[in-house]
């Protein structure tokens, strides 16, 4: 299995973009996220998102009725239509300056 790495920008032409990844830090990221999953299957405890609460061990916080606004889904159901782009310094301070 391997994951994509997705950005969420302030750029409407480009709100959302992916990050193609070198095949070393695919696996790291793979690792990761799959220890990551492992660890919120395991979680006992599911606590609505307030942006306040920070969850102990054993505790997941949820977004329950999340409004896709920017359809992040899509990009994840067919995460190769999403451009792609470099993650260099001028990328993002462009970013920044579109933001300003």
């Amino acid at each position: 299995m391997s994951f994509n790495l997705f950005a969420l920008t302030n750029d409407p032409s480009k709100r959302i973009v992916r990050f193609e990844l070198s095949s070393d830090v695919q696996n790291e990221l793979t690792n990761y996220l799959t220890a990551q999953e492992e660890t919120f299957d395991k979680a006992e405890d599911e606590i609505e998102f307030d942006g306040k609460y920070k969850p102990d061990e054993g505790e997941v916080l949820f977004i329950d009725g999340y409004d896709d606004i920017d359809d992040l889904s899509s990009a994840i159901k067919n995460p190769l239509s999403t451009e792609v782009v470099e993650p260099t310094e001028e990328f993002f301070t462009a970013l920044l300056t579109k933001s300003a």
